[in-house]
C-alpha cells in the first residue's frame, strides 16, 4: 500500500483504525481460547465419567481400533491398559464374534448407534464370555466420524440360564408325563402339553386362569388341603394315587408326585407336579381282579385247587382252595416241605419222586 501521498493526519487516523482492528482480533482470539479450553474441559469430564462407569466402556476409531477403555473393561477381561490401546477390537473376539463385528461395525458408523449386539469376548486367560453391546457414534461439526462410545454387559450366566431353561422346556414339552407348576396360592402358571391333554384343555391360557384345586373332585379337596399339601411343605414331596377331573368333569386316575421347587439357598419357590395317567392300567387291573374272582369261585364250586412251585427258591404259591382242601391256615408261609406234610405218609415218597 502507498502511503507517500497521505497527510500526517490521515496516517494517524489509519493507525488508530488498525489498532482497533487488532484489538478486535485479539478479542476474538480470547474467545477462541475460551472455547478451546471449554472443549478440552468437557472432553476431560466425559473421559472421567466413562472411567467411573460401573460397566465396561470402550471407544473405537473409524477403523475399529481401541482408543479408550475404562478400568472395568480391563478388570472384566483381565488386561492392562497398555496391552489393548491401539489394537483392533477384533483381536479380542472369537472367530464368530469377528464375523459379527465386520458385519455390524459399518452399519454402526453409518446409523450412529447400536443396541443389543452380542459378541463372544476372549479374556486374557483364554476363557470366553458372552457380552451385549450398546453404543453411540460421535461426529465432528462437519458430520465426520470421530469415535464411538460403547458399553457392554457380561451376560454369560444369563445365557447359560436361558439355554438351561430352553432345554428344560423342550424336555417338558416332549415328555409323555404331565408336568405342571403352581404358586403357593395354588394358581397354575405352567403346564406341559401332556398335562394339558390330561386336563382336556385346548390352550395354556385356559389352564393359567385356574387353581390346582379346580382339577380335583370336591370329595378330594379336604385330603389335598389337609394332608397332601401340608406333607409337601413339610417333607418336600408326596407321591401317591389320586383322581383328577378334566375340564368336562370326567374323572381320571393318576399317580402324582407333588414336590417343592427350591432356589439355590433351599428356599421354596413353588409347587411342581408330575402326573401319570393310569386310567388304562386301572381298567386292566380291575379286569384282572374280576377274572381272578371268577377263577377262584370256579375252583370253590368244583373243589379244584392249583399250585405252583419255584424249585430254585422253594417258593410255593397256592390258590385259595388249597388252604381249605389241605386244612392249612391262610397266610401261612408256604414251602414244598409243608406241602409234603399235607400228603398221606404212604404217598409222600411217590409224590416226592
Amino acid at each position: 500500500m502507498d502511503y507517500s501521498n497521505k497527510s500526517k493526519e490521515e496516517l494517524i487516523q489509519e493507525i488508530h483504525m488498525l489498532k482497533s482492528e487488532i484489538g478486535e482480533c485479539m478479542g476474538l482470539g480470547d474467545e477462541y481460547r475460551k472455547a478451546r479450553d471449554l472443549y478440552r474441559d468437557s472432553e476431560d469430564k466425559v473421559r472421567i465419567i466413562h472411567e467411573q462407569l460401573p460397566l465396561p466402556y470402550n471407544s473405537l476409531d473409524e477403523n475399529g481400533y481401541l482408543i479408550e477403555v475404562n478400568h472395568v473393561w480391563l478388570e472384566t477381561l483381565g488386561y492392562e491398559r497398555k496391552e489393548v490401546l491401539g489394537r483392533s477390537f477384533k483381536d479380542f473376539l472369537t472367530d464368530e464374534g469377528k464375523k459379527v463385528f465386520e458385519e455390524k461395525f459399518p452399519i454402526f458408523k453409518k446409523e450412529g448407534k447400536i443396541h443389543g449386539a452380542e459378541y463372544d469376548f476372549i479374556k486374557k486367560d483364554g476363557s470366553t464370555i458372552r457380552v451385549i453391546f450398546d453404543g453411540r457414534v460421535k461426529y465432528d461439526d462437519e458430520g465426520n466420524f470421530k469415535q464411538t462410545y460403547c458399553i457392554f454387559q457380561d451376560i454369560t450366566e444369563r445365557r447359560v440360564l436361558e439355554q438351561s431353561a430352553a432345554i428344560f422346556k423342550r424336555f417338558a414339552n416332549n415328555a409323555g408325563q404331565g408336568f405342571g407348576m403352581a404358586d403357593f396360592n395354588g394358581k397354575v402358571f405352567y403346564v406341559n402339553p401332556a398335562l394339558r391333554e390330561i386336563f382336556g384343555e385346548e390352550s395354556e391360557k385356559n389352564t393359567y386362569e385356574k387353581k390346582i384345586i379346580d382339577y380335583y373332585p370336591k370329595e378330594y379337596h379336604e385330603r389335598l388341603q389337609n394332608e397332601v399339601l401340608p406333607m409337601v411343605r413339610e417333607k418336600g414331596q408326596w407321591t401317591g394315587e389320586s383322581i383328577i377331573i378334566d375340564k368336562d368333569g370326567k374323572k381320571v386316575n393318576v399317580i402324582e408326585n407333588i414336590f417343592l421347587v427350591k432356589d439355590e439357598d433351599d428356599k421354596p419357590l413353588c409347587y411342581a407336579n408330575v402326573i401319570t395317567d393310569i386310567t388304562d392300567c386301572k381298567k386292566a387291573e380291575n379286569e384282572l381282579k374280576k377274572q381272578q374272582y371268577y377263577f377262584t369261585k370256579a375252583q370253590e364250586m368244583g373243589g379244584i385247587a392249583t399250585w405252583e412251585l419255584d424249585i430254585t427258591k422253594n417258593d410255593l404259591v397256592w390258590t385259595p382252595e388249597n388252604y381249605r382242601i389241605f386244612g392249612v391256615q391262610k397266610e401261612t408261609p408256604l414251602t414244598y416241605e409243608i406241602f409234603l406234610n399235607c400228603v398221606h405218609p404212604d404217598d409222600r415218597e411217590y409224590v416226592d419222586t
